[in-house]
Parts: C-alpha cells; sequence; structure tokens
C-alpha cells in the first residue's frame, strides 16, 4: 500500500485515490494511473504509446519529468511514441516521423528545426504557438490514405502541395541521407528546402487588435456550487465533512454574444463539472445560471427542454459521444427529434441577418429534415455530405467525427455552444480544421462559444476571454492577450510555462513545489499555497479574494500585483 501511494504522488495523485474504482477517476486520473502502473517495477525498456493524451499540460510535463528521471537513475531506454510535437521532443535523443506506417524522415537530434520533409513542416505549423504570433494555423488537407491496398510510391502524394509525378515511383517512399544521420523519403526535397514561403506566409497577426464592441450577456453563472461525496453510506454522509468534495466553488462567469470565452485549467479541477451545470446536465449545489437573462429553474421541465435548445454541448471523446449504431444523418438529426413540438417558428436574430437554418415548423417533416442535416454538414465542411449521411461512425476519422458532433448541436440553431475539449482526443494534424471551424461559427454566425480546455495556447487562439480555474475556483480571469502577456497568478504562470515547453522554466521559476499534489489539511486559506513558491504565511491562513488588476483583468492572490509585476510570462513573439 505505501508503495502504491508513492507511485500515484509520483504521477500527481493524492493519497485517497488509492481507495477509488476507475468510474470515479476523470479520463486524466485514470491515465495518470496506468503511467504508475508501468513504471512501479523499474523496467529495462519502457515503450511510452502516447502517455500524456488528454492530459493537461502541468500534468505532461511532470511525467515527462518522471520518465526522464528514470531514464537517468536507472539507465532505461525510452521509445515515445506521439503526436505532440513538443513533448516528444524534450523526452527524445532523436526523432523519427512516420506517415501512413511508412517512415518519412529521421532528424539526428530532437529539434524539428532542420526537418525537411513537407509533412513534417506541416505538422510543426498545424498547431497554435504561445511563443509565436499566428493568424491561422493551416490545417493539413485531405486525408490519410487508406491501408486496405499496397501504397505506390510517396504515401503523402495526394496531401502535399510540392509533389510531382516522380512521387508516385517507388524509390519516392525510399529514406535518402541529405545529411549526416538525417535521412528523408521526399523527391522533391530540394525544390521544398529552397522555398519555404508557403509555409511561412501566414506566420502574422495583429496583437493590436480592436476590442469587441460589448455584447448582451447570453450565458451567466452566479455563485456556483457543485458538492460531490466521496462516500456514499448515510453515516458517512451526517457525520464527517471530509467526505466531501467541493468540485466547483461560488464560481462566477459570464458569457456576451457573439464572444468566444475559454476555461482553463488542469485536469480534476472542475471544469467538466462547470461546463455539465451550464449546459443543464448536472445540478448544482448552490448558485443559479442563467440564459438570456432568465434564471434557470431546473424543475420546470418545459423551460429546461427549451434551454437545451439554446446551450448545446460538444462532448470531449468524438469515439464515445456518437452512437455507433446510427448512421450520420440519424444522429445529426436526432436534436430534432428531441426537441419536436419545443422549436417554433426562429425570428432573425438581433443584428438583422436571418439565423442558419430557420426551420421554424418544418422540424416535422422527413424531406426538410433531410435538407438541415445536409446543410449542417455543409457548414461543418463534411462535404460532399451526400457521402456522408448513410455511413457510419466506424467508416469516419476522429475529425470527422467531431465534425458530425459538432453538426449535431448546431442543426438546432443554438446561440451558444459549450465545447468540452473538442481537441484532445484528436491528432495533430486534424486539431486546425476544429479549432479554424469554431472560430469560422463565432465569425460567420455570431455563435457564443464557451471554450473548455487544458491547452492555453489554443485557448488564446480561439477567445476573446480566458478563465483559469483552480480546484474549483476561478483564480485568473481577463483579456485574451493582457491574460497571457501578464499574467497575475503562479497557476496561470505555470500553465503558460508548460505550454512554452522551455526546458527546466517552470521549477527554475516557480521552484519544485509547483508539481506537488500534496493538500494542508488545516489550510484555510489560498488552495494553492502548498504549491506555491511565493507563499507567505497569510496565503495559508486567509482566503485570497479576486483583485481587479483593470478593468477586466483579475486575479485571487494576494500578491497578484507584485507577481504580475515580476514579467514572468513576457513572451516575445518570434517572427
Amino acid at each position: 500500500e505505501i508503495r502504491s501511494k508513492q507511485l500515484l504522488s509520483a504521477v500527481g495523485l493524492d493519497d485517497w485515490v488509492y481507495g477509488l474504482y476507475p468510474h470515479q477517476l476523470s479520463g486524466g486520473m485514470k491515465q495518470r494511473v496506468v503511467i504508475a502502473m508501468a513504471i512501479s517495477l523499474n523496467p529495462a525498456l519502457i515503450i511510452a504509446d502516447e502517455p500524456t493524451t488528454s492530459l493537461d499540460v502541468i500534468t505532461q510535463y511532470r511525467i515527462m519529468e518522471e520518465l526522464l528521471r528514470l531514464r537517468k537513475a536507472f539507465g532505461v531506454a525510452l521509445v515515445s511514441i506521439s503526436h505532440d510535437i513538443a513533448l516528444i521532443s524534450r523526452l527524445s535523443d532523436r526523432l523519427m516521423v512516420m506517415y501512413a506506417g511508412i517512415l518519412v524522415e529521421k532528424l539526428p537530434s530532437n529539434s524539428f528545426d532542420v526537418a525537411q520533409h513537407p509533412y513534417t513542416h506541416l505538422l510543426v505549423n498545424s498547431i497554435p504557438k504561445l511563443e509565436e504570433d499566428i493568424a491561422e494555423v493551416q490545417p493539413i488537407r485531405g486525408s490519410p490514405p487508406r491501408l486496405t491496398s499496397p501504397l505506390i510510391g510517396c504515401p503523402f502524394f495526394e496531401r502535399c502541395d510540392y509533389a510531382i509525378m516522380s512521387c508516385k515511383e517507388d524509390s519516392a517512399a525510399v529514406l535518402r541521407e541529405t545529411q549526416p544521420y538525417h535521412e528523408v523519403a521526399c523527391s522533391v526535397l530540394p525544390a521544398f528546402v529552397t522555398d519555404n514561403s508557403q509555409v511561412q506566409e501566414f506566420r502574422k497577426r495583429d496583437m493590436s487588435g480592436s476590442k469587441m464592441p460589448e455584447q448582451e450577456v447570453v450565458l451567466e453563472a452566479s455563485g456556483l456550487t457543485r458538492i460531490f461525496q466521496k462516500r456514499t453510506g448515510i453515516r458517512e454522509i451526517a457525520t464527517n465533512e471530509s467526505n466531501k468534495i467541493i468540485a466547483v466553488s461560488k464560481v462566477n462567469l459570464t458569457v456576451r454574444s457573439g464572444e468566444t470565452v475559454a476555461l482553463v485549467g488542469e485536469t480534476g479541477s472542475g471544469k467538466t463539472t462547470l461546463s455539465r451545470m451550464l449546459g443543464l446536465l448536472d445540478t448544482p449545489t448552490d448558485g443559479f445560471v442563467k440564459i438570456m437573462g432568465e434564471p434557470v429553474n431546473l424543475k420546470k421541465k418545459k423551460q429546461i427542454a427549451a434551454f437545451r435548445k439554446i446551450v448545446q454541448t460538444i462532448f470531449q471523446d468524438p469515439f464515445q459521444s456518437i452512437n455507433p449504431r446510427f448512421p450520420i444523418a440519424s444522429t445529426v438529426a436526432e436534436p430534432l427529434s428531441v426537441n419536436r413540438g419545443i422549436v417554433k417558428d426562429q425570428p432573425s436574430s438581433t443584428d438583422g441577418r436571418s439565423r442558419k437554418y430557420g426551420f421554424g415548423s418544418v422540424i416535422s417533416h422527413a424531406e426538410n429534415r433531410e435538407k438541415l442535416v445536409v446543410k449542417a454538414l455543409q457548414e461543418v465542411e463534411l462535404t460532399p455530405p451526400e457521402d456522408y449521411l448513410e455511413k457510419y461512425p466506424h467508416q469516419l476519422s476522429g475529425g470527422q467525427r467531431q465534425r458530425v458532433s459538432i453538426a449535431r448541436g448546431l442543426i438546432v440553431d443554438p446561440k451558444i455552444l459549450i465545447a468540452d475539449e473538442p481537441i484532445s482526443m484528436l491528432d495533430v494534424s486534424l486539431r486546425a480544421g476544429i479549432l479554424n471551424l469554431m472560430r469560422k461559427l463565432k465569425q460567420d454566425f455570431g455563435i457564443s462559444v464557451l471554450y473548455i480546455t487544458h491547452d492555453v495556447a489554443s485557448a488564446r487562439y480561439l477567445s476573446d476571454r480566458i478563465y483559469v480555474m483552480y480546484k474549483g475556483e476561478i483564480v485568473e480571469t481577463g483579456e485574451t492577450e493582457d491574460l497571457i502577456r501578464k499574467s497575475a497568478h503562479p497557476y496561470t504562470i505555470a500553465l503558460l510555462l508548460a505550454s512554452i515547453g522551455i526546458e527546466g522554466s517552470i521549477s527554475e521559476k516557480l521552484g519544485e513545489r509547483i508539481f506537488s499534489q500534496s493538500e494542508a489539511s488545516d489550510n484555510k486559506g489560498c488552495l494553492f499555497a502548498p504549491r506555491c513558491q511565493f507563499a507567505k504565511d497569510i496565503c495559508s491562513t486567509e482566503k485570497p479574494e479576486l483583485m481587479q488588476l483593470s478593468q477586466s483583468h483579475s486575479s485571487r492572490c494576494h500578491f497578484a500585483q507584485d507577481i504580475q509585476g515580476m514579467g514572468l510570462t513576457e513572451i516575445k513573439a518570434k517572427k
């Protein structure tokens, strides 16, 4: 038991997790338990197959440090398999890039800066970055080839902007040494290396963009609280306060019309619990939710049914959120059946434009329902839609399934989308397409989006404002660029530094305590104090309130102004 708890602590889990069952853990916590099992016998070789998928950045950093420590202390060999470019470059001495089952490049070091294959370049440039200013991330067009028949020539031929006919020859897929210890399988390599303009031309962003005019509040949480019980026995509930888990504590949050708001935090911070309450899928213990200015009463079934048409949720896992027994047409049309009789004639939007679908009474007619499904698929760029209507989920890629989930939410013409980690389960080459689609929904249709993520870089790419959540509390909030450039809470700074991926930067600037998950039993103050290098006596005895640093920037820290003045997250953008 002692050894088991030590292993759980090594991967950032508290002792009480030892007594829980898997169904009581979040996805990130389950992943950490599996990693603890893998390192328990101090093996000679560790094959880390996507070891940090869907985990938040601080937990990723912690797992990476643990794997590196094992490698150094015991001479453990490490084979790391991942789509996370920043993570794998820090874990590895050498890199190999695989596409469609074929190695297309072997790099001599752990840096992608010397990459030469078109696929490697596009892979690196298809994700938003905190240290670079990018107007629009570029998705890799098309889809990977089907492996049901032999591949002839370069497997990347159909998706490559530089492809020529010689790329279809067998020799195009053969690795050739271009520099010492650097091998690339590419027939057009000289032309590509001398012309990177197509990759670099989009790396521009106007950081002084004008602010959006203030719009009406469409979604509001006030004092929202959710408390769970660790055990369900009557005696424990009645007598033991320590059995309570405060998943969300007195959260205040607003989303305005046409605005994208990001909710950022690590695994177990309460993001999903909060999103379920805002999406009317869970009942708060205290506090209330307002939708379009009207308080939500969960006992009023007709009101809730009407609100669920206004608020739609996109779930994290596209492989589990879609029923595998239904064809895509039935999946996308399902909200129309569920909301039959509730959805009435749809008026025009407040800005004078007609809403996207405006289905009104036609919702009950099968032929018009199919038209709505077709249009929804077109809006999420699943074209031609006729090719997808009769397909089943197992015939689609992860990115296509997530687009189906988004289409299902859009078909009832919602005003608010709650997107709960919509890209965390997707391959890096598919994430850019979903992120760009989310931006399009806001820009073209004025839909308000609550974007929930542990990826600060994607939050910056999408959002107008950011809320940072830790152990159920909002610890910092502000307009996106202001919060990132002038962070005033140590936890926000830790998220940012981990996202940037600077080796050792977190422990150097914030101390080793930042990785600790221990909690002081007598701590009545700041929940982050046990992990904070800047904590003083007052942090353990007095709970900080949100301190107003500017009109739109607040931080829940006794020393917010001092920490902001340190400039720990003043990132100089690469041009």
